[in-house]
């Protein structure tokens, strides 16, 4: 499969002539992550923990700590449905058959998209918009953080395109920046989401999407190509009409670092013709386009990005005092493997974490053992340390390690993390003597985040020795806030 670097992808934007945009923006579920929005894997994961609460008689709001490999072999095993999927959608299949009233579908996803937050990648966006690098911006997403991203910075506000009329008119190099909205939005109440919706979809918006690609390139963030309709129907024709003018500026089909394409993108970019389409590895859509507008000269207002930067913080601050609130508590031990449960389940969450698995050492045995567990098999509890990537850990010099699925394969421990992209673990040390450790399996790197990471896993793995330590009830809250 032909590849190119995000070097070459800014190459090619460099050409822009700052009036004319030379390609297409297609953003997909993927760009939306580091915005709190979860990723289609993810929803079809808890769509089948909630399969497997009824089934086992959980009760509704009871936490299903099953894992995503356990509670997928137990779909395979116990839904008919799940187990003849074959190549088609999960994501459409599992929301067809296990959320089938629509109005359900569309209460689960306006709930899931309440409270997301647009990333700085949006913002930044915005910018770029602003200057014409993009005047079109093509999705498949339900969720609105290209609007309120861009709203700050953006100077007309964004126009939303979504009717088959506005389909129908669609020429290239609009006067005012555009937002193409391939599968509905919540505002016209026409959500494509099952195979049936899918296919469905009016002819209009994949010939509109058709008729782009001879006037411009193509550059796709966050999408892999899973949707077999929209690759079938949107996609696969461009080589075999066999018109030059078709994406002549290329297509850069990016995705993170580890991810797989689906079989869908790969032929589409293998038929191309020669030079024309690329698979980019890249760390983020965040990361992406921050890139992008450094390369341009662009950056957000400083009282945006200040702004953006004190709502980190005090969210980081806030996490940490509850967390300190909940800690500095008497409680049995039984107790505080809850709490250290639910505060791991909270970080990954906030994170976008895939996967986490928090480790200390045993106060009686002086052994290391798994103590929570967040999405991960249990093969993950057999920690050790006399062979493998953790034989690596020498002494408190070495607070992380970070590694890509590539490199964990057949490793006693850290094989359990390779449905993360990244695989980052953080370690506390005590009088010289390994105390415990966090390892995440995440999209992308930590490494933003690595002060505040650092914090909450020293809070965790330390949590025994803090509550052994604790103050009277009555004056544990009070020593927490100060």
């Amino acid at each position: 499969m032909p590849t190119a670097t995000v070097d070459d992808l800014l190459t090619c934007l460099r050409q822009f002539n700052g009036r004319t945009a030379d390609y297409v923006l297609w953003l997909g579920a993927g760009a939306s992550a580091t915005s709190g929005i979860p990723c289609a894997d993810d929803i079809v994961t808890d769509l089948l923990r909630e399969c497997h609460a009824t089934r086992t008689k959980l009760l509704a709001g009871t936490p299903n700590p099953v894992s995503r490999e356990d509670v997928r072999r137990w779909a395979q095993d116990n839904l008919p449905w799940f187990a003849a999927r074959e190549s088609k959608s999960e994501y459409a299949l599992a929301m067809e058959i296990v959320l089938s009233p629509p109005g359900i579908r569309n209460k689960r996803l306006s709930r899931l998209m309440r409270h997301a937050k647009p990333s700085k990648g949006y913002s930044l966006l915005g910018l770029l918009l602003n200057k014409g690098l993009f005047d079109t911006v093509v999705t498949t997403n339900f969720d609105d953080l290209v609007r309120l991203g861009c709203a700050q910075v953006l100077g007309p506000p964004i126009t939303t395109l979504n009717t088959s009329d506005q389909f129908r008119q669609l020429g290239p190099h609009p006067e005012e920046v555009r937002l193409l909205r391939l599968h509905g939005d919540f505002d016209h109440g026409d959500l494509l989401n099952t195979e049936r919706e899918l296919e469905a979809t009016p002819e209009e918006r994949f010939a509109a999407a058709r008729k782009l690609f001879a006037f411009y390139g193509l550059i796709v963030i966050g999408y892999g190509g899973w949707d077999v309709n929209l690759m079938r129907r949107a996609f696969a024709p461009l080589w075999t009409e066999r018109d030059n003018n078709v994406l002549s500026k290329g297509v850069y089909w990016c995705h993170l670092r580890g991810s797989v394409l689906s079989p869908h993108v790969r032929a589409f970019l293998e038929q191309a013709p020669p030079g024309r389409a690329f698979s980019v590895e890249i760390t983020g859509f965040d990361e992406l386009i921050s890139e992008l507008a450094a390369h341009f000269g662009e950056r957000l207002p400083y009282g945006l990005e200040s702004a953006e930067e004190l709502r980190v913080a005090l969210e980081a601050h806030a996490f940490i005092k509850d967390l300190l609130d909940k800690i500095l508590l008497p409680a049995s031990p039984a107790d505080l493997l809850k709490t250290q449960q639910e505060v791991l389940n909270r970080m990954a969450s906030a994170l976008n974490l895939r996967q986490a698995v928090l480790v200390h050492r045993a106060p009686e045995s002086g052994s290391l053992q798994t103590v929570a567990r967040f999405n991960a098999p249990a093969a993950a509890s057999e920690v050790c340390l006399d062979s493998g990537l953790l034989a690596r850990v020498t002494g408190p010099e070495v607070d992380t390690l970070s590694f890509e699925p590539s490199q964990v394969a057949n490793d006693p421990f850290y094989e359990a993390f390779l449905e993360g992209r990244y695989i980052q673990s953080f370690f506390v040390w005590r009088s010289g003597q390994l105390a415990g450790f966090v390892t995440f399996g995440s999209d992308q790197p930590l490494a933003d985040n690595s002060g505040f990471v650092k914090n909450v896993v020293r809070i965790l793995v330390c949590a025994p020795e803090f509550a052994a330590q604790a103050p009277a009830a009555g004056s544990a809250r009070s020593g927490a806030a100060g």
